[in-house]
This record gives structure tokens, sequence and C-alpha cells, in this order.
């Protein structure tokens, strides 16, 4: 029999069918696509009878474009057009100009429209256009800035019993875009003009030293001035200035640090001339330092002067001794503020967790071919996994290779030595993979072959080990990919395991193989 070359064609094949004018046509929706609807993109199109068709109909249409601009010839993006039929009064179309301010909008020829245009801080602008059968008619359109018409707002900041409030801050916040429209200090007799733009509503916003928060709401006309006093109310003198929590970097292992940090908040309505924290070192710890704003002393850590509602952190370093023992270690800390009336001060314990030495426990998987054939390489993936809590100092490897197999090569992140292959440092959760190259020789037996994997870690001077067994099948079973092996009759065989995913020889086929039987074939 001679040899035969194997073609694998693909023919694909477009019909396209066009609509005579009159006619009718449906378009049914694929698995995974929407179709996109003929009426809203097509101009004269009917809607859909019950049947679900479109009658197409003899509508001469034309096109309106034009661009949207300011007296000084800049580019008004997203302005709003709308285009009404004169002749009717309805609107033909509508549509937004681009970052450029262009538009083209298609309507039906042989009519009048007016094209409107709209914009944000401008004045609405239209023109008239004619248009004709398959042209464009051009509509530019020039919008004139609107005037901002502004009015007042003005009054007086005072205390319960009518006392100005001199200084007192006043914010002005458009009720309608919670934006800022204005910011001013009241004078020493407490009173304020602001000018705003006019016909918004406006909250008007003080505060003051010493006074609880206050606001009033107003709305503001064209050319008037609108009253807008505040009271204010002197604030309690609270017994209750200061607050403070603190942060833990998380549980200590015996020898290793922990920080704590802690966060001082002033909490009343005065400015703090000055502070200091005082921390109660435990036994079970040693300070190793102390950062932040202030000034560290053996007595405690002072601190600068602190405004309302304003927070100050420090932080604390601290080191457990190596024969720490487990359980829960306590810090007391103090944080005080002193005002010109007097100090105040707050307390809480931060509870540190104080942890046992952790372990690196490990775990190996092994991750090879089912089956490699007499001659062949075969490659095995060995994935070592840091199950502990602590970071592993050192690991290594060690594989027993079987006397079936001969080691071609290692790759991997660490170094390969005659007794095993060492990796680098673990942290808990990582893990590292190593890839072993084996061969078969040609001579082989068949049959499975196993061998042992061992990974180990190492982290304080403690190891910890595990294994698994990994089996590799020696074959003669697979697919002719040699020149010269298959006959046409093997192509046929394994191009059906792949049309039908049955297997050939104990393989399953992929297409790869395919082309690389058809070329061993070819190559005869």
């Amino acid at each position: 029999m001679s040899r035969r070359s194997v073609i694998l064609l693909l023919l694909t094949v477009t019909i396209v069918v066009a609509a005579p004018t009159g006619s009718a046509f449906a378009i049914s929706e694929a698995d995974d696509q929407t179709v996109p609807s003929i009426h809203e993109r097509t101009t004269g199109l009917t809607t859909p009878d019950e049947t679900g068709f479109y009658a197409t109909e003899d509508t001469a249409t034309g096109f309106i474009s034009g661009r949207i601009s300011d007296a000084e010839n800049n580019d008004i993006a997203a302005a709003g057009i709308e285009i009404i039929n004169t002749q009717t009064g309805e609107t033909a179309a509508t549509t937004t100009a681009g970052s450029d301010g262009s538009y083209l909008v298609e309507v039906e020829a042989d009519q009048e429209y007016q094209v409107d245009a709209e914009a944000e801080g401008y004045e609405n602008g239209s023109t008239t256009v004619n248009v004709a059968e398959n042209t464009t008619t051009t509509a530019n359109i020039i919008l004139q800035q609107k005037e901002l018409q502004s009015g007042y707002i003005s009054g007086d900041i005072v205390d319960t019993d009518d006392n100005p409030i001199p200084s007192a801050e006043v914010t002005v916040v458009s009720i309608q875009t919670g934006e800022t429209a204005a910011t001013t200090t009241a004078g020493s007799d407490g009173s304020y003009l602001i000018e705003v733009e006019a016909d918004q509503e406006y909250q008007v916003d003080a505060e003051a030293e010493g006074y609880e928060n206050g606001s009033t709401t107003v709305n503001v006309a064209e050319n008037t001035t609108t009253t807008a006093d505040v009271v204010l109310t002197e604030a309690d003198d609270a017994t209750e200035q200061v607050e403070i929590s603190t942060d833990i970097s998380g549980p200590v292992t015996p020898g290793n640090e922990v920080t704590v940090t802690v966060t001082l908040t002033n909490t009343g309505s005065a400015t703090a001339d000055a502070g200091a924290l005082e921390v109660t070192v435990p036994e079970e710890f040693s300070v190793v330092g102390v950062t932040g704003d202030g000034t560290n002393q053996p007595d405690r850590f002072y601190l600068d002067s602190l405004s309302p509602d304003d927070s100050v952190t420090t932080t604390y370093t601290f080191k457990t001794p190596q024969n720490a023992s487990p359980g829960i270690v306590g810090v007391n800390v103090t944080g005080s503020l002193q005002f010109a009336d007097g100090s105040r001060s707050a307390s809480t314990t931060a509870n540190i967790e104080v942890s046992d030495g952790g372990t690196a426990d490990v775990a190996v998987s092994a991750d090879t071919p089912k089956t490699v054939r007499p001659g062949d390489e075969v490659a095995a993936t060995i994935t070592l996994t840091n199950t502990g809590n602590m970071t592993a100092d050192a690991a290594g490897l060690e594989v027993a290779i079987p006397g079936e197999l001969s080691l071609i090569e290692v790759a991997g992140d660490g170094e390969n030595q005659p007794d095993r292959f060492y990796l680098t440092p673990i942290s808990p959760g990582e893990s590292v993979t190593t890839t072993y190259t084996f061969e078969a020789p040609k001579d082989a037996s068949t049959g499975t072959v196993s061998f042992d994997v061992t990974g180990t870690l190492t982290a304080n001077d403690e190891s910890r080990s595990a294994s698994t067994t990994a089996d590799i099948e020696i074959t003669d079973t697979g697919l002719p990919t040699e020149p010269g092996e298959p006959e046409f009759i093997d192509v046929l065989q394994v191009i059906d395991a792949y049309n039908t995913g049955g297997p050939y020889n104990g393989v399953n086929v992929q297409f790869i193989d395919v082309l690389e039987v058809i070329s061993a074939y070819n190559a005869g």
C-alpha cells in the first residue's frame, strides 16, 4: 500500500440574505448572543407584528450634524440635544454631544427641524434647519454662559445670653450640592457677611472654642441680604475629655517582640496644653523602644498640646524572654491631658497573648505522570509546604531514586547535593516546588516503579518531616510518534480516538498527539 498524506480541512460558509423592499423577515437569537433591536437601529422599519416579523418601508432619511460651543468657541461636552419636527411638534431624535461638542443624528428627509441645545451653566440655544434626502445638514449652536446672580447672608454669632462670640468660624454649605460655598470669620462683635450664588438654599454652620457647634438654614434670593443668626451653646465642663485605646500587633512567642500602639484622643471642647502616657511594664516584658510625637522619660512619655477631636499615637515595643510562659499578659496604660481648668485622664489595659514556641509542620506531595515508555524521560514535581505557624530556617528533600530510573536533573529554588536538595527558608502557609527529571532506560522492564520522597523543615533547632511515595508505570504502550513507526491504520485509529474521546493504546489522545502521529507517518 502506498503512503498517503492526511489533510485536515476546515470550511466555513457564510450565507448573506438580502430582504427586498416590501418583504418581511425575522431574526432569532443565538444561545450566547442577544439580537440588537432592528427597529431601534434602522430608520424605515415598522414595529413587529404578532408573528415577530418586521416589514420594510420606503422612508427617505437625511442627517443633522453640528457642534455645540460657547461664545469663545470652546467645545461644550455632554450638551443635551433635542430635534423637533416643526410640522408636527414631535421630538424626532435626542442625543448628547461628544467630548468635542459634536453630534450627528439621522431623521426623516424633506422636513424642517428645530435643533435645541442645553448645558449646565449656559442659556439654552436653538436653530432651525431643512433636511434633504441623503444629505447632511449642519446645525451649529453657540450657547451663552449664564450670568451668576448673587445674594448675601449676614448675621451674628452669639451665645445663649445674646453675647457676641468674636472670631467664630462660619461655613456656608449649599444644600443642593453639599459643597462649601464660602467661609469667613466673625468679627469682634460676632457679625459676618458672605456673598453667595442666589436662588439657592444654604446651611450656615458656626463653631467656636468652648461652645457646641451650631447651624441654621436659609434661602437666598437675588440681590437681597438674608439674615442668619446662629446661637452657640457653651460646652459642658465634661469630666470625660480624654479617650485612650490600644492596638496590639498580635500574639508573641518567647524571645520575640510585640508592639502596642496607644492612641490618646482629646474628646473635650478645649485645647489641652500638654499630655502624658504612663505604661506599667509587666515582669514578663522588657521595653525595647518608644516612638511618637513627644519626649520619653523613665516615668512617662510626655506629649505636646492637643486640640479638640485630635489624636496622638505612641508605639511601645516590648520583648518577651526565651523562657516566657504561655498566657495572657496585661499592660496597663493611663493617658492624661492638662487643660486650663485641670487634668483629665483615662486608662485601659492591653492584653497580649504569649503563645508557645510554635511549630514548622510540614506536608509533602508528589505529582508525576502515570506512565513512561522505555527510553523516555519523566518529570516528578515535589511540593513541600510549611503547615505550621513559624518560619522554617532550613528545608530539604530526600528522594530515594529507584534502580529502574536514572536521575537527569533537579530544578528548583535551592541547591542540589549528593545526599539531598537543600531549600530556602519557607514561611508559614507557603510552599516550594522542586522538579526531578528521570529517564527510563530503553531496556527497562515494564511495571510499576515506586520511590519515596521525604521533606524536612527546621525551626528553632527542631526538625519536622513528612514522607510520601510516588508511583510511575513503565509501559510499552503509547502513541507511535517515531518516523516510520505508525501505519495508516494507526493514523486513522488515533484520529478516531481523539474525535470520540476514547483512549488509544492506553493513552488519552490530545490534538497535539494527532499532529505528531500524522507527522511521523508522513516522515516514514
